[in-house]
């Protein structure tokens, strides 16, 4: 079974949900002054036990025990999130380490020559040898600053003691009631797989004739812990997709439903998240019937189809608005959804590559060059990677990921002469053989 996690968004209107916000309003700041006070327990104490703090929240702030298990669950995962950021971190700080060990050897070994040939009377370029230990000294300052990050964050991770500021350092030193509000814009409500649809706090019931879904959450904050009678509050939310899923787990009930309740620029959301199961008989798309290729590029895509034994059927070229924030964003959403009915039409598998540039971002340096700087660290591949995975599986197309070195290589030297491609229509060639299991050895 494959599991893949979705994350929807609907707008609490007030027209529709003003209980719902007003009771937001009025517990926010109590909620997060108890996650601190969970995150910073869990932090300090080795031996924290959930079932200890659980009842020692139930017994001082008067709360439900599913709303302290929310609460808990919550501040755990913050800090979960936070240890991997350091880890991430302490990868990137390794690398340009390493990085510039290797500059500064190459530039000792260029300066140590130029004094050979000074004191062999021979003439060199005196302004590029000063500019050269410039450059130097500006190396080893930068390395002495990544070694000494790399020192706290290893001290970080093996005590355990990470610095946090809940609500962003940059707004508490310049506007404290934006850095409280920023603190204090989100509540909780985790679920769980065998409570009633999904979730004892917050529960959603689809009413099919408006299309929509009403909300009743309960109150638990202020008093209300055992007033069954006035222990609700009710509104009405649309979301615009995975409508259709959301209403199948609710009849269901094969995932948790787990809710985030947010205010941002004065208005109110309702996050959802849940699991959509997939059996490897469900995809509707086999790659023994051929594949659908995909090669990644600034501003553009290429496409090319093969047939059973790897044969190319048609290419195709798709543009994209490059680095222009939701229009590409849209455009890709456009993209994926053209490729997903490619693959239904044909009953073949989507095949992309599987890039990543953790490791090669930490090594780049500003002489790289600027467009290679900006391919590297641009979000674009990544952007559009997470939303072609996210329609593939909710439309049950098989989606492959090949190892992309040497695609472009072994097409330009292999399929591009010989079947009059360029450059980019041979690598996605390249990329569909590879995802029918066909290899190419490296071409020299």
């Amino acid at each position: 079974m494959h599991k893949r996690k979705f994350t929807v968004k609907a707008q609490l209107h007030k027209e529709q949900s003003q209980e719902i916000i007003d009771y937001f309003e009025e517990s926010r700041t109590l909620y997060n002054h108890i996650k601190r006070e969970t995150f910073y327990s869990y932090k300090n104490n080795p031996n924290f036990k959930d079932n200890i703090h659980k009842t020692h929240l139930q017994n001082k702030y008067d709360i439900l025990a599913r709303t302290s298990n929310s609460i808990i669950k919550d501040a755990i995962g913050t800090y979960n999130a936070i240890k991997e950021l350091k880890k991430y971190e302490l990868t990137q700080v390794k690398g340009k380490i390493q990085k510039l060990h290797k500059v500064i050897k190459k530039l000792d070994l260029i300066i140590e020559k130029n004094i050979q040939a000074i004191d062999l009377n021979e003439t060199i370029d005196l302004q590029k040898h000063r500019n050269l230990r410039s450059r130097l000294v500006a190396k080893k300052k930068k390395i002495h600053r990544c070694m000494q990050r790399e020192k706290r964050l290893l001290y970080e991770l093996e005590s355990g003691d990470f610095k946090i500021c809940f609500g962003t350092k940059h707004l508490l030193k310049r506007n404290l009631n934006k850095f409280r509000e920023q603190r204090d814009s989100q509540m909780s409500f985790v679920g769980a797989k065998n409570e009633c649809n999904g979730n004892q706090l917050l529960q959603l019931f689809y009413n099919p004739n408006n299309n929509q879904f009403d909300v009743r959450l309960r109150k638990d904050f202020g008093g209300f812990k055992n007033d069954k009678v006035n222990g609700y509050v009710y509104g009405r939310v649309h979301f615009n997709h995975h409508k259709s899923e959301l209403i199948r787990i609710l009849k269901e009930g094969y995932s948790p439903l787990s809710y985030k309740i947010q205010k941002k620029n004065n208005r109110y959301y309702l996050i959802c998240t849940f699991e959509i199961h997939r059996e490897n008989e469900e995809f509707l798309t086999r790659n023994s019937y051929g594949t659908i290729g995909v090669d990644f590029n600034k501003a553009f895509i290429t496409i090319t189809e093969t047939d059973a034994y790897g044969n190319l059927i048609t290419t195709d070229k798709k543009y994209y608005r490059y680095k222009q924030g939701n229009k590409t964003e849209n455009d890709f959403n456009h993209l994926a959804h053209e490729l997903v009915k490619r693959c239904l039409d044909s009953g073949k598998d989507l095949v992309i590559e599987n890039l990543n540039f953790k490791r090669t971002k930490s090594k780049t340096e500003a002489n790289s060059g600027k467009k290679y700087n900006e391919m590297i660290h641009s979000f674009a591949y990544r952007k559009f990677s997470n939303i072609v995975e996210q329609i593939t599986f909710k439309n049950r197309v098989w989606l492959c990921k090949v190892n992309p070195a040497w695609t472009s290589w072994n097409a330009e030297y292999k399929y591009c002469p010989l079947m009059k491609l360029n450059i980019h229509t041979g690598a996605s060639y390249v990329i569909a053989r590879r995802g029918q299991g066909f290899k190419e050895t490296k071409v020299r």
